[in-house]
């Protein structure tokens, strides 16, 4: 091609799942010795993260527009690997193109948008099922048949495909891409184990078990799986010595995606985990440190799938939980199904001694078994590379009705958003002429309590005015008052002394009657003698 060919991937990339970022570490790895010139377009939960660790271009997983330009930009749309068409959280036909798609509706987007666009589409070593939905099958259909190629991992996934309709012959048994993993030989694991503090293991740390679990509700109770495969583990400690480290695989917030939350909570029950010989990793570790973490470990006990393909390509025995028949389906292609145990029917016991057999007899994946295995995860990209520059597979009558149906839901999701948004406004305007009403009805009570204090303030003046005029007579008057009493009673001194001593014995005899009302403040007749200041009335009220 004149250009380089871009590649689109869509998978279960970019949420923090050791397991399936493995997988985009290796198809990106074979697809850049084969096409090197090629670039990525990935979906992701973060793309800022899945840009940084894998030098490629990402768009966020809960953008449909932006998905749909990239599928509209590519040369090869590959929606894979990993077990991506199941439906346990349930199946939404008319959420195609809205971002609250999930699952095998998520998953299905891609490939009807590459029917849309006349895209080369492969479906790449993909996991089947479980499927209840009627949709969800019929959905996958159409995915198919839009599909150039077809690879699944394993056996039962191509028969439930059969199941929905596809031709057997159309699709092709693989394995994980996972098989084609290249250990890291530079990762010291000694280091990890040191900076989280396992050199407390010492001087008896081995056996070393490896334990990789995750939750799981469906046809058990977490609380009674975890409490037996803690009592599974102190058993085998008891037995063998040596240590366990729990390994988690994914570290999300949601309870599913919450590995470190099952293993604290598992390792919380076990006897051992107060003398030191049980840890949970806390560190957060590449999946090539993870794989060699595993692959130091003497044992490993996996629910997760990849943690027990990394044994298998380690070397090293493992004990299967089988959660999901995924994990039983991966052993029985390794040649390993008697060291799968099933977790609904799991109890400590069976458990411990399925543990104890594996590390005395060290079942292993042939080296034949393990060379087909990476040979068919590597075929897979050279069947993917050579669709690059074909011609799609016709656009089909049921691709344009799921695209009808998916236009029609968000035609209805987009009316009822400007409905929403018409009563919003509505609203809206409510709530501002509610706000401009009480800032009027504030500036008058504010202009109204302003007058009033500007009328107070004048009554306040002008009473202090009046109050100093008063202050100011009434200090006069008391002056003025003063100054007459005063008077008076010098005057009735000098009158006294008159009729007392120069009056003769008349006088001295009126002197007697008019002493003891002066006591008592009627000086009688000598009142009437008395002088006046001009305008001036004693007997008048302050």
């Amino acid at each position: 091609m004149a250009t380089s060919p871009i590649i689109f991937l869509s998978g279960y990339y970019g949420f923090a799942n050791t397991g399936d970022e493995a997988i985009l570490i290796v198809l990106l790895a074979e697809w850049r010795a084969r096409v090197p010139d090629a670039r990525f377009l990935v979906v992701s939960g973060n793309p800022e993260h899945t840009e940084a660790a894998h030098g490629v271009k990402a768009v966020l997983w809960s953008d449909p527009l932006a998905i749909a330009e990239a599928v509209q930009s590519a040369d090869l749309v590959v929606i894979g690997g990993g077990g991506l068409f199941h439906d346990y959280s349930g199946f939404i036909p008319d959420a195609l193109l809205t971002s609250g798609n999930w699952g095998v509706g998520f998953h299905v987007t891609p490939a009807i948008l590459a029917a849309l666009y006349r895209r080369p589409l492969m479906l790449h070593a993909v996991g089947v099922g479980p499927l209840y939905s009627g949709h969800a099958r019929r959905y996958l259909h159409a995915a198919c048949d839009a599909a150039l190629a077809i690879t699944v991992r394993d056996e039962p996934s191509r028969d439930l495909l059969a199941d929905c309709g596809v031709s057997p012959d159309r699709v092709r048994v693989s394995s994980d891409p996972v098989f084609a993993w290249r250990p890291d030989p530079s990762i010291d694991t000694a280091a990890i184990f040191e900076k989280e503090g396992i050199t407390q293991w010492q001087p008896d740390p081995r056996p070393r078990v490896c334990v990789a679990i995750r939750h799981w509700s469906l046809g058990t109770h977490p609380e009674y799986w975890q409490q037996e495969v803690a009592r599974a583990l102190d058993r085998f400690i008891d037995a063998e010595g040596g240590s366990v480290v729990f390994l988690p695989f994914q570290r999300l917030s949601g309870e599913k995606e919450d590995d470190s939350a099952v293993a604290s909570r598992t390792l919380a029950k076990m006897r051992h985990s107060h003398d030191g010989r049980a840890m949970m990793l806390k560190g957060s570790y590449s999946p090539a440190e993870v794989a060699a973490i595993a692959g130091s470990c003497d044992l490993v006990l996996g629910m997760r799938l990849h943690s027990l393909i990394f044994s298998m390509v380690y070397g090293k025995p493992c004990v299967a939980l089988s959660y999901d028949p995924k994990v039983a389906h991966a052993a029985a292609q390794a040649g390993l199904s008697d060291c799968c145990v099933e977790l609904t029917s799991m109890t400590a016991e069976p458990l411990c001694e399925h543990l104890r057999e594996a590390l005395a007899t060290r079942p292993l994946a042939s080296a034949e078994v393990l060379g087909r295995l990476r040979a068919e995860a590597v075929r897979d990209v050279e069947l993917a590379a050579g669709l690059i520059g074909q011609p799609p597979s016709p656009l089909s009558a049921e691709h344009l009705d799921m695209v009808r149906t998916a236009t029609l839901a968000l035609l209805r999701k987009q009316s009822r958003l400007e409905a929403q948004i018409a009563a919003d406004t509505e609203r809206h305007r409510d709530e501002i002429h509610y706000r401009d009403r009480l800032a009027r009805e504030q500036a008058e009570r504010i202009q109204g309590l302003t007058i009033q204090l500007r009328q107070l303030a004048a009554e306040k003046a002008d009473l202090l005015s009046r109050l100093h005029f008063y202050t100011k007579d009434l200090s006069q008057r008391l002056k003025d008052y003063r100054s007459q009493r005063a008077w008076s009673i010098m005057l009735a001194i000098r009158k006294g002394y008159v009729m007392a001593f120069r009056s003769g014995f008349r006088g001295k005899m009126r002197f007697m009657r008019w002493l003891p009302g002066a006591l008592i403040g009627r000086p009688g007749e000598l009142e009437s003698q008395e002088l006046k200041f001009p305008g001036f009335d004693p007997g008048s009220s302050l």
